[in-house]
């Protein structure tokens, strides 16, 4: 029902979000309630946003000229690669995380580059300085923002 270029983005905090929204979906039919295709939808609009995203001269850029809470979007959302976290999934959705893991390494990029003091005292940093910190910090330990906190639900329901 979603085409996957209707939600490709270049924007690295929507890539980001469509990342977790991706894992998020995956949480969800782990919990019995299907999402049919969504997962690799979203997979597959993200793969086309980095695959444009991925030679951004805006990520090679000084510091003053970056957006931390843009890029630590993306970040957030790369940490949901890690095969680790992710729910037993179907062979689409593996084959979309096969695709998707040579993004992974911008992961630890992006949060080098703003773990460094320097970086953090420039006027792009300060004036986001609130949300920035979350975003670092999220990154840095995301396990509490992409765990969904899901009720279980019964298998199946009798009635006495």
């Amino acid at each position: 029902m979603v085409a996957p270029r209707a939600l490709a983005t270049n924007d690295p905090l929507g890539i980001g979000g469509l990342l977790v929204d991706a894992y998020r979906a995956a949480q969800v039919e782990q919990q019995g309630t299907r999402q049919i295709g969504l997962v690799h939808v979203l997979q597959d609009a993200a793969l086309m946003g980095l695959c444009r995203d991925v030679d951004d001269p805006d990520l090679r850029r000084p510091a003053l000229y970056r957006l931390a809470f843009r890029e630590l979007g993306l970040a957030i959302g790369l940490a949901t690669l890690d095969r680790d976290r992710w729910p037993a999934v179907d062979p689409g959705t593996e084959r979309g995380l096969d695709r998707l893991m040579r993004f992974e390494p911008l992961r630890k990029e992006i949060e080098e580059f703003w773990l460094l003091e320097e970086h953090r005292r420039v006027e792009s940093w300060l004036e986001h300085a609130d949300i920035n910190d979350v975003m670092l910090a999220t990154s840095l330990e995301p396990d509490g923002f992409l765990r969904l906190r899901l009720p279980r639900v019964p298998a199946s329901r009798t009635s006495s």
